[in-house]
């Protein structure tokens, strides 16, 4: 200490650098000062900053070894299955930060009585996917944005701060651009009413109903490029899978194809399982043709759902109002919030006030996602997403 106290007095240039008003005013404040400007003119001299400047940051080491090891928690949002390509939210946001980066994203699981922020705090892991950002058990950790129920990215906590950084302008240009709430509406799972009713009438209809009419929906999907899940999803939402089922308004079959609709698809027999199927298949074919090519899947699937309800009219006018905001019309989740302002909105029809059919058609594409969803993992092979389904199946 005497040695820095000698070195300072014998530099006036030194002190002639330093503020005149603070020396004089705060001499024990500027003492502090001055020893930390012979340490910063120190540093070149050492080993110190040739050893930090030479080494590797977080994130080049990541681009050297060409992967990002993500770890996750087993569950319905977050497991990966890499060799059966399932996309799963906390997956999907992974895969895109890695494609971000310029290298693969590699997932493990964490096995049952592993914790994943000890995984990540130990360097086993660049980070841990769908964790909870709100508690670190005593393990040095940085906790990325939050992005769903309390759930987001942990980093290990170092002095190393470019892959924080990175995680951070990542999460920034999501919500920026509103992918971030497009992914999140994607792989919600929209709650039904009596959730374990559903469950049970689900699964013994699965096994009482569907057996005598997959091989029709089977078909009709191979035919027209459809999952034939998705139209046993619809068919479900319509009939509950009842041959001869008939609504209030006249509409019967499995289906429920209006009448005018069945004439147009040349449907003779509304209540023939085979015909009903066919002819729904070949009208949602024409109606996801008709969605403009720069909407892309599954978004296009829902605006299609919409428009077999509602009529594609009513879908491009709510494509109008979200464009007229400065939304993005090619977006299911701009769409989504729309309709059911469009409940009071001319041209729908003379009951709309009473019937809701906005609303209505929201809900009535969130129920097929959830049978939809519910079909994919009561079969095999499993998939989730409408555009990798079976060879079988063909694709939405």
């Amino acid at each position: 200490m005497n040695f820095i106290k000698k070195f300072i007095h014998s530099s006036p240039t030194m002190a002639d650098r330093l503020p005149t008003r603070e020396l004089r005013a705060e001499p024990e404040k500027s003492w502090y000062v001055q020893c930390l400007i012979f340490l910063v003119l120190l540093l070149p001299f050492s080993g110190w900053t040739q050893s930090t400047t030479g080494s590797q940051s977080h994130l080049e080491k990541i681009r050297q070894r060409g992967e990002l090891r993500v770890i996750t928690r087993s569950g319905s949002m977050t497991h990966c299955e890499t060799a059966a390509g399932t996309a799963r939210l906390d997956c999907e946001l992974a895969r895109l930060f890695a494609r971000r980066l310029g290298v693969e994203a590699r997932f493990s699981v964490a096995e049952p009585g592993f914790r994943t922020d000890r995984m990540v705090a130990g360097n086993q892991a660049d980070l841990a996917a769908g964790a909870f950002a709100d508690v670190s058990n005593g393990f040095p950790l940085r906790f990325g944005p939050v992005y769903r129920q309390g759930a987001g990215w942990v980093l290990p906590m170092n002095e190393d701060v470019s892959l924080y950084v990175e995680v951070q302008r990542f999460f920034a240009e999501l919500r920026a651009t509103r992918r971030l709430e497009q992914l999140l509406d994607r792989y919600a799972e929209y709650p039904l009413p009596e959730p374990d009713q559903f469950a049970s009438e689900l699964g013994q209809d699965f096994k009482k109903r569907l057996p005598g009419l997959k091989h029709w929906f089977v078909r009709a999907g191979r035919h027209h490029a459809l999952d034939w899940r998705l139209l046993a999803a619809i068919a479900y939402q319509e009939s509950r899978w009842q041959k001869q089922a008939v609504s209030p308004e006249g509409v019967r079959g499995l289906m429920m194809l209006t009448q005018t609709t069945a004439r147009e698809l040349g449907v003779r027999d509304r209540t023939d399982p085979a015909s009903s199927i066919m002819g729904a298949a070949e009208y949602l074919r024409r109606t996801l043709d008709n969605i403009p090519a720069e909407i892309a899947d599954p978004d296009r699937t829902w605006y299609a759902l919409a428009a077999y309800n509602l009529g594609y009219t009513h879908i491009e006018r709510a494509r109008q109002l979200v464009r007229g905001k400065g939304g993005n019309p090619d977006m299911w989740v701009e769409i989504r919030k729309v309709l059911p302002r469009m409940n009071r909105l001319p041209g729908l029809g003379r009951a709309h006030k009473k019937n809701h059919r906005g609303t209505v058609a929201v809900e009535y594409v969130d129920r097929i996602r959830q049978y939809y969803h519910h079909l994919v993992g009561m079969t095999t092979p499993k998939t989730d997403s409408l555009t990798s389904g079976p060879a079988d199946s063909g694709s939405v």
